[in-house]
């Protein structure tokens, strides 16, 4: 009878979003000891209200510093404005790539053979996962992106490891795929044949069981230009171009619009420049990449209004990035140490600034 309660104490926590499984294991030891299983753990981070993403939330990392000690990350719920978790021990090269069903993948992209960590900022768990091993045709002359995502077809967790030539003509671009809890004993594979680009600092973006990275054509370019879609399931990929604009320098930071990719646009100049959201336009059944070329609808544009010193260069320095609360309908874009907001619910343009 005490094992059949247990039972189904554990059905009745396995349909509790990860938020919650936190907050569980303060609850009592038995709930401790069962929400800490990994057995518990492996499952619930595959059940459908998990991977949906149905309960997506935005998060915010601050990375402090105190003298003489290795950096903290603390991850905070942009919503409730509270504290998830801290996590340290790492160099100061780390930071986050980006999210994937609540778990946030922390690497260092300036620094090509260090570990990666998959984090649980719920519940502060990290698990380490080793580089791949070096080869012949590896160099130095490439930049590495890392990113995360999700396969609902073979029900797993993979890493992708994007390396970018920074040279025109030199060296071929390739990416490392590893999957996580696989029967191949968590080892990278190796596809080459990757299509000719630059990469920049933007973070990959997942939507729809497919990673959407910003990159430019040259290795000279100032602004991104194009798009490369890497499908998680399939392992394929696909380039495609972005929409054109007149401006010499620009930002730009994909992510989800209501299930649709959506592209924001900054183009820099003498004063903050606009903004554009352009989104794609739906396709019918294309198997696992989309159709090309793609057709981009501008859904929104905004003047970003005037401010003291010159913005050259700023392309490189100054971080960027969007994203949409879907509770509320409110949209929201970080440039520097200011968040814009439009409400998507009502007709009104800009909706203003705050500075953080």
């Amino acid at each position: 009878m005490e094992a059949l309660a247990e039972e189904i104490l554990r059905e009745i926590l396995l349909r509790l979003p990860t938020r919650d499984v936190g907050r569980g294991r303060c609850v009592s030891q038995q709930w401790r000891s069962l929400l800490t299983d990994p057995y518990f753990i492996g499952v619930h981070a595959h059940s459908s209200h998990v991977v949906s993403g149905a309960a997506a939330e935005a998060l915010l990392v601050s990375k402090t510093q105190m003298q003489g000690c290795s950096p903290e990350l603390t991850v905070f719920n942009v919503s409730t404005a509270a504290t998830m978790c801290v996590v340290a021990g790492h160099p100061d090269e780390y930071g986050p790539t980006n999210a994937c069903n609540g778990f946030l993948l922390l690497a260092a992209n300036t620094v090509p053979w260090m570990p990666v960590f998959v984090c649980n900022p719920v519940t502060g768990d990290k698990l380490r996962v080793l580089p791949p091993l070096r080869s012949g045709i590896d160099s130095g002359a490439h930049c590495h992106l890392h990113a995360m995502g999700y396969s609902p077809s073979t029900r797993h967790y993979k890493l992708f490891r994007l390396s970018l030539t920074a040279h025109d003509g030199l060296h071929e671009n390739y990416v490392h795929v590893l999957t996580l809890g696989g029967t191949d004993g968590g080892v990278w594979r190796r596809h080459r044949g990757l299509y000719r680009c630059h990469g920049m600092d933007s973070m990959p973006a997942l939507i729809d069981h497919r990673l959407h990275v910003l990159c430019m054509k040259r290795e000279h370019d100032t602004k991104p230009n194009r798009l490369l879609v890497v499908d998680v399931a399939s392992e394929r990929h696909r380039m495609y171009c972005l929409p054109g604009y007149n401006a010499e320098e620009a930002v730009a930071t994909a992510f989800d619009l209501h299930g649709r990719v959506c592209v924001a646009v900054h183009e820099l100049g003498p004063r903050r420049g606009k903004l554009y959201f352009w989104v794609v336009r739906p396709q019918g059944g294309h198997g696992c990449l989309y159709l090309s070329p793609l057709t981009w609808e501008m859904r929104y544009s905004f003047d970003m209004g005037t401010t003291s010193g010159s913005l050259i260069s700023l392309h490189a320095l100054t971080p960027s990035c969007a994203w949409l609360d879907v509770d509320d309908g409110m949209l929201y874009y970080l440039y520097g140490n200011r968040v814009y907001k439009h409400d998507t619910m009502k007709g009104s343009r800009r909706q203003g600034c705050m500075k953080v």
